[in-house]
């Protein structure tokens, strides 16, 4: 659940709400209404609001030409200013916009411009808060990468035009609100709204669009969890600064060829194909995907490495292990993984196991450009292994008679015995190897076990 400031005080209220309640994010900013009232001082206010853990956007924001409670280049100054500090941050915006379609839009195109160079890859903007507007509209909003907010009017006998939009958009840039207290339900109609009414609204969209109810919900949850980051009670702001930090020092001494292994990444991203190109965005333009290339690099170290050789072998390892993932995302039906929307939350299961398939085929690739059969058989091995491991969980995940040593020994036989080639395998791309390699491996993780 998100709570949406509208003013100062409420934006401060919204914090103090959800860091006294697990499952509440905020939203601050200035609601056009109020734009008038708006200071210099509360743009670096918000700012410092904004380091708050659980911030996860800035609104409600935008242009209100039907009530007209503030001047209309007032609103226009105040939005702007909003969006730049959303830009600053990186962090969605929330968009109220009432009998100002064009001039939002115009607003937002401009902003998205301005934002997108440094924008998370695959992250949304922002959202359209209760969205008013027609289908053609939502469409271009979609494209500028904003999703659409159905609110419960679509329950409404006249509100025609709003269910076209929750029928005609792409499910994955839907998301559902109830703009509490306001706007409720058909069937609570002149009372006041409540955050537990909207399985009403959902039950409306899924009867549009023919889906069953528990469908609906899940797909929801998932829009919500993509646009603010949502996954723990840690959020974007903390998670940002976290991972600053541990990349310097994790990754510090190997920043430089890390790189080299990004580019490869970026380069398997780049496919012409649409669609595809969008599924392996979601699946590589992740966080993780650093430690195990970093790994084989810092184990290469060791050895003098030929980054020529141990930078296709840093991209397989990580690559076969995504692979891995995509394929455990549909055997498990999951909806998120750390807090972002699955491949087959969004695409058909049959197309998720072969963007996994198209992955393995890419590690692959990897694997032959370090020019060592040893490495060849070694991820072959581990491979195997992990198809030996998943097999076993899916048979015994629910066996009430295993021991901890029965688990433990499934888990080293899934994706953690991803640890051990990269620093096994690593010393065959020495510059100058003796011997063959250097003495520089890790027992693999299954093999510390005995079989049974």
């Amino acid at each position: 659940m998100v709570c949406v400031g509208y003013d100062m005080e409420s934006s401060r209220r919204a914090i103090d709400i959800a860091n006294a309640n697990e499952m509440v994010y905020a939203a601050i900013g200035v609601h056009p209404h109020d734009a008038k009232a708006l200071r210099p001082q509360d743009i670096d206010e918000l700012a410092a609001l904004a380091n708050s853990a659980k911030v996860v956007a800035i609104g409600e924001i935008g242009l209100d030409y039907y009530r007209d409670l503030s001047p209309r280049n007032v609103q226009e100054k105040a939005f702007r200013d909003q969006l730049e500090l959303a830009r600053r941050l990186s962090v969605p915006v929330v968009i109220h916009s009432r009998n100002a379609d064009e001039e939002t839009y115009a607003i937002i195109e401009d902003y998205e411009r301005q934002a997108l160079p440094g924008w998370p890859k695959d992250r949304p903007l922002g959202i359209m808060h209760c969205f008013a507007g027609d289908l053609p509209l939502a469409l271009r909003y979609i494209e500028l990468g904003f999703l659409i907010s159905i609110p419960a009017s679509c329950t409404y006998p006249n509100a025609e035009r709003t269910r076209a939009v929750a029928g005609g958009i792409p499910l994955r840039w839907m998301a559902v609100e109830t703009d509490a207290p306001y706007i409720p339900p058909q069937s609570k109609r002149g009372g006041r709204n409540e955050p537990a009414f909207v399985c009403e609204t959902v039950q409306c969209i899924a009867d549009i669009r023919g889906a069953r109810l528990r469908r609906r919900r899940k797909r929801h949850r998932v829009g919500g969890a993509w646009l603010f980051g949502l996954g723990t009670s840690a959020t974007r702001q903390r998670h940002r600064r976290g991972r600053a930090l541990r990349t310097q020092l994790l990754y510090g001494s190997v920043q430089e060829d890390l790189r080299k292994v990004e580019e490869t990444f970026d380069a398997i991203k780049a496919v012409d194909y649409g669609p595809l190109s969008e599924m392996l965005g979601m699946v590589l333009g992740g966080g993780g995907k650093l430690l195990r290339p970093a790994l084989a690099l810092l184990s290469g170290r060791f050895a003098e490495y030929n980054l020529d050789l141990l930078a296709p072998l840093a991209a397989s390892v990580e690559l076969l292990h995504t692979a891995t993932l995509v394929h455990d995302d549909v055997i498990d039906t999951a909806d998120t993984r750390r807090g972002r929307p699955t491949v087959n939350s969004a695409f058909h299961n049959s197309t998720t196991v072969m963007v996994g398939d198209f992955l393995f085929a890419h590690a692959a690739d990897q694997v032959v450009k370090t020019d060592s059969l040893r490495v060849v058989q070694l991820f072959a091995k581990t491979l195997m292994v992990m198809a030996t491991g998943e097999i076993r969980q899916d048979m015994a995940a629910y066996d009430s008679r295993q021991t901890i040593r029965d688990y433990l020994y499934r888990i080293g036989g899934k994706t953690a015995s991803l640890f051990s080639p990269p620093a096994r395998a690593a010393p065959s791309s020495a510059k100058h190897p003796r011997n063959g390699s250097p003495r520089c491996e890790i027992t693999a993780t299954t093999s510390a076990w005995p079989s049974r």
